[in-house]
C-alpha cells in the first residue's frame, strides 16, 4: 500500500444551528443531534460509527441517504447535522452551512493506494497519487 495520508472528518450544520458558534464539536455533542448519514454499508459511515462506539456513544441516524450531495442538501434544509470527510465536501456549495472540526478526539482515517507486491506502480497510479496529494488537504494535519 502507498500511504496518501490522513483525512479528517468535519461536522456540518446550518449556520444558525446552536453549535455553529463553537470552534469545534465533540462526538458527545453530535450524539444529541439528529444526524443525516450515508448508509451503514459505506466506508464513511462505518468509520463514524466505529469512532462513536469506541467512545461509548450511540448516534441518532435520523435520515440515511446514499449520496453525499443529498447529505449536504438535507443538512442545508435543516434535517440534521452531518459528519463528512473534509476533502469530500471541497467541491460542494457550502453557503448557509458551517463546518466545524470534531475534537477531543479528532476523527480521521488513513488513505492509501493499494498495490500488488509483485508490481510497481503504473504511470497512471503514480499520476493519481500525485494528483490526490496536490489538490487535497489529505495528510496536512
Amino acid at each position: 500500500m502507498v500511504p496518501l495520508g490522513r483525512e479528517v472528518f468535519l461536522a456540518v450544520m446550518q449556520r444558525q444551528h446552536r453549535l455553529a458558534a463553537s470552534r469545534g464539536v465533540t462526538m458527545k455533542q453530535i450524539a444529541r443531534e439528529p444526524l443525516v448519514s450515508l448508509t451503514h454499508d459505506s466506508r464513511t459511515r462505518r468509520t463514524i460509527d466505529a469512532a462513536a462506539s469506541k467512545q461509548g456513544i450511540t448516534l441518532q441516524h435520523a435520515v440515511t441517504v446514499t449520496q453525499l450531495a443529498t447529505v449536504m442538501s438535507f443538512v442545508r434544509a435543516g434535517l440534521g447535522v452531518a459528519i463528512v470527510p473534509a476533502d469530500a465536501i471541497a467541491g460542494f456549495n457550502t453557503d448557509g452551512l458551517k463546518t466545524l472540526p470534531i475534537v477531543r478526539p479528532t476523527l480521521s482515517h488513513n488513505l492509501g493506494l493499494i498495490t500488488l507486491k509483485e508490481r510497481g506502480l503504473t504511470p497512471a497510479a503514480i499520476g493519481i497519487s500525485t494528483l490526490i496529494r496536490s489538490v487535497s488537504s489529505i495528510g496536512r494535519d
